[in-house]
């Protein structure tokens, strides 16, 4: 008899609370338990951004080449065709191996993944280089921002 009861106020309880939140159920859109006391201590990332390597530099057309892939980065009025132009390759191509429009405009120093290795000088025309400052957004006005 004590199961049926406790399967009774089982029922009940996840009744009265289907009943809560919007159109009548659960709004689990900003569920987000923190559970790293309970994780063994495993989800702490501290040690290995301390390990990291910094980003090298990009030549002067804006890539860096790393030895199983290369990127572009992005200066300041860059969409994904005028990459795929100082590179040499197709925008449509680019675009989609990065899942983005062509002619998205993208932020100072986005990370564009090169769909193929591009050989050292392939420009299709000479790229001034250029500098950009770059923000931080969560510095907070009139702070600095931190970092490489």
């Amino acid at each position: 008899m004590i199961t049926i009861r406790r399967l009774a106020l089982f029922a009940g309880t996840a009744a009265a609370l289907a009943s809560c939140g919007p159109q009548g159920g659960l709004d689990f859109s900003n569920f987000d338990p923190d559970l790293r006391r309970w994780g063994g201590g495993g989800l702490e990332t501290a040690a290995a951004a301390a390990r990291a390597q910094p980003r090298p530099a990009p030549d002067q057309r804006g890539v860096i080449s790393y030895p199983g892939y290369q990127v572009a980065i992005a200066r300041q009025g860059d969409t994904v065709a005028t990459i795929a132009a100082r590179l040499g390759l197709n925008a449509a191509e680019l675009a989609q191996y990065n899942a983005i429009a062509a002619n998205t405009v993208l932020n100072p120093g986005a990370v564009v993944a090169l769909p193929r290795r591009v050989a050292a000088g392939a420009a299709t025309a000479p790229v001034p280089s250029s500098t950009g400052q770059v923000s931080d957004p969560f510095a907070g006005p009139g702070r600095q921002a931190t970092g490489a």
